[in-house]
């Protein structure tokens, strides 16, 4: 509670929940690392399909997603969710710094795009940003 006539601070009670998909467990436990502290990690997945159940099951408020996935590449299950009606966010994390990769994720749904170099300073405003309706393109991609 706040001292201001009891009204309660939205951000001391709900932070936005998140799920994590790349199939490498080192960097799910860092970008988990990075971003434990300010949002609530809901769910993790390594492949592609798990990604698309994981998200329709838990209904987070941002998917940050890796492309190179087994079973599903990232962009198919960022077009996979999209199809289904998810209205989750989707933040694309990734190593590709190819106008051809961020076009085809933007096309499949995704709302941002952050290189996995830069992650540690953009990570959370790509996140924000795609959280209230915005999208966010990594600096070295504009």
């Amino acid at each position: 509670m706040t001292a201001e006539a009891g009204k309660v601070d939205p951000h001391l009670w709900m932070r936005r929940r998140l799920v994590l998909a790349d199939d490498d467990p080192k960097i799910l436990d860092m970008v988990g690392s990075l971003l434990g502290s300010h949002y609530d990690i809901v769910g993790r997945a390594s492949d592609g399909q798990t990604l698309v159940d994981t998200v329709l099951r838990l209904s987070p408020d941002v998917a940050v997603v890796d492309i190179s996935m087994p079973r599903l590449s990232g962009i198919e299950a960022t077009r996979t969710i999209r199809a289904s009606g998810g209205i989750v966010k989707i933040v694309i994390l990734s190593v590709y710094d190819d106008s051809a990769y961020v076009e085809a994720a933007f096309d499949a749904g995704a709302h941002g795009y952050v290189l996995k170099l830069a992650a540690e300073n953009e990570l959370i405003p790509a996140i924000e940003a795609v959280a209230t309706n915005g999208s966010y393109l990594s600096i070295g991609l504009r």
